[in-house]
């Protein structure tokens, strides 16, 4: 379970940013869950805080929720080494074909089966207006 704070003060137009911590396991975890519907905007970055242990990332979307749409994959199963990071932009593009990003979902586990890494995940949103 990813501990959570909220990182103040509001910055450019941005709300707080929400910091989620915790280790991972050998089995992949939803770390996020978000429903991103109500934002223009939203900005998340991973970052593997171990000094010597990997992880493993999958990062995906929904284009709709009422449905119980299909989760579509934004990044494949990516490892990120100890100290590294990976940065993620969500834009809701409202048109013909394409509907926004309805929700958002981050998963993580251990490089390694038996070596944890530890990880942070701050995420921000810009409201829509």
């Amino acid at each position: 379970m990813a501990d959570r704070k909220v990182d103040r003060p509001y910055r450019g137009g941005y709300g707080p940013a929400i910091v989620l911590t915790g280790t991972t396991t050998d089995s992949y975890v939803t770390i996020l869950d978000y429903d991103g519907r109500q934002y223009m905007s939203t900005s998340i970055i991973l970052q593997n805080t171990h000094t010597s242990n990997g992880l493993k990332f999958k990062v995906s979307y929904r284009e709709t929720d009422y449905d119980n749409g299909a989760w579509i994959a934004d990044s494949r199963e990516t490892t990120l080494p100890a100290g590294e990071w990976a940065v993620f932009k969500f834009d809701q593009v409202w048109g013909l074909d394409f509907q926004g990003v309805a929700r958002i979902k981050v998963e993580v586990k251990a490089a390694s089966a038996g070596n944890q890494a530890t990880y942070q995940l701050k995420y921000r949103s810009v409201n829509k207006e």
